[in-house]
Formats: structure tokens, C-alpha cells, sequence
């Protein structure tokens, strides 16, 4: 499994998807305190996506952040595909819509906005079928911004892409593709005994 370390989200605190902040340098410290030590793991584990496999360094920079004069506060997730299994000393928290970087999510946005005010042209005629997706998606969506069945994630997937197949750049470039994740709460024990 891998593992994404995420804060705060940018709009809605409850909202618990890959949307959110994410470790950064920390400014006016030196590049070998421990958190920018981190930092600098992160970035080369990671790369792009932010992607890790080492539970115990991720626990380590979520530790170091936290013990800053000003605290930043982070979590680790697991990430998986869109296939509903257990996962021992996980807690299923919800499937998101991430794209293909796993930092930007439909979810964080969609159901937030009035599309017959926020759409202009070309894509007026996309109006109506973003307005029948939130009434029926909308509802399925937990307080935590995610779907709770990997079905219906996977249905909403299919949907908003056939929307995007009609309107190409309605939904950020044609180029960036979507997928449906799997988002688990890991025991702090894991994190602690893992390599």
C-alpha cells in the first residue's frame, strides 16, 4: 500500500480527500532540521504525487511538523484503487475522484457551486447534466466530502467523464485523467511499528 500525507483541506473542514495541504519547506529553518530533512524525503520518495511506502519516516515528518514553533498538522492515509476490501488496522474513510497528480479532487468542488450561474458559454448546454449529477450524486456524499461505496464512485467516474467526453475542457484539460481512490485511517500503532 501507499501512503499520502495530508492537512488541512482549503474549503470545507470536513472535507477528507487528497485536496488538501500538503508539507512544504518550512521557511527560516535551516535544510538540516529535522523537518526540512523530511521535507526533502518526501521529495525524493514522492516525487510529483506525493506517493510514500516508508510508514515510519511518514510518521516521523508528521511528528517533526508538529513540533514546530508553529505547528502543522498531518495525517496518513492510505491509498488504494477503487475495490471494496478490508484492509487490517485500516478504517475506510470514503473514495474520492483524484486526478492523475492525487492532489486535485472533483469531489472538493463539485457539489459547491451553482452551475446555471458559474458556467458561461460554450458550456451552457452542459448546465443541465451538471445540475442532474449533483441532485443524484449529492446525496451520496458523506460529511467528509467522499462517497462511501466504491459503486457509486465509480459510477459518478463514469458519468463525469462521458460529461467531459461531450465538453473536453469543462473540467480542467482533456489531458488530465481521473480516478477513483480508496482513502483509509490508519491506526497510529501501525504507523508507529512499521519499518
Amino acid at each position: 500500500m501507499k501512503y499520502l500525507i495530508l492537512g488541512t483541506p482549503f474549503r470545507n473542514q470536513n472535507y477528507r480527500g487528497v485536496t488538501r495541504n500538503r508539507p512544504g519547506y518550512v521557511e527560516g529553518a535551516k535544510d538540516d532540521d529535522p523537518a526540512n530533512r523530511c521535507f526533502y524525503w518526501l521529495l525524493e520518495e514522492g516525487g510529483e504525487t506525493g506517493l510514500v511506502e516508508n510508514l515510519s519516516r511518514a510518521g516521523e515528518l508528521i511528528n517533526e511538523y508538529a513540533k514546530l514553533p508553529d505547528p502543522q498538522i498531518f495525517e496518513i492515509l492510505g491509498i488504494t484503487d477503487a475495490a471494496p476490501y478490508q484492509i487490517k488496522g485500516h478504517e475506510l474513510i470514503g473514495f474520492d475522484i483524484a486526478d492523475n497528480s492525487y492532489s486535485g479532487s472533483v469531489l472538493e468542488t463539485f457539489f459547491d457551486f451553482d452551475p446555471s450561474t458559474t458556467i458561461q458559454d460554450p458550456f451552457q448546454n452542459a448546465v443541465p447534466l451538471l445540475l442532474l449529477m449533483q441532485k443524484h450524486f449529492g446525496p451520496l456524499i458523506q460529511e467528509n466530502g467522499l462517497f462511501s461505496k466504491s459503486q457509486e464512485a465509480n459510477f459518478f467516474l463514469s458519468c463525469f467523464e462521458a460529461l467531459r467526453a461531450v465538453f473536453p475542457n469543462l473540467w480542467e484539460q482533456p489531458e488530465i485523467t481521473f480516478q477513483v481512490l480508496g482513502l483509509w485511517e490508519l491506526e497510529s500503532e501501525i504507523i508507529k511499528s512499521r519499518p
